[in-house]
């Protein structure tokens, strides 16, 4: 998945495209991840990222879609 297609979707428009095997969830995470390493240089807003383990097996929702933990101290 480009960097620009990945732009394009919500959080629920990439749960679907990964729930109708459109794309994976691991292609979906390299694109956020992408996304992360252009822009936060210049905003600093992530410090850490938990590479690996990306699922996209599930009924939830957001299964396999990546999200950011706001806040420190936070037990995920």
């Amino acid at each position: 998945m480009q960097v620009a297609e990945y732009t394009r979707y919500d959080g629920l428009g990439l749960a679907e495209l990964i729930r109708n095997k459109q794309v994976s969830a691991d292609e979906v995470y390299e694109a956020a991840a992408r996304v992360i390493d252009q822009t936060n240089p210049e905003i600093n807003a992530v410090i850490h990222r938990f590479d690996g383990g990306v699922s996209g097996d599930g009924e939830a929702p957001f299964t396999g879609v990546p999200f950011l933990v706001k806040d420190l101290g936070m037990h995920v």
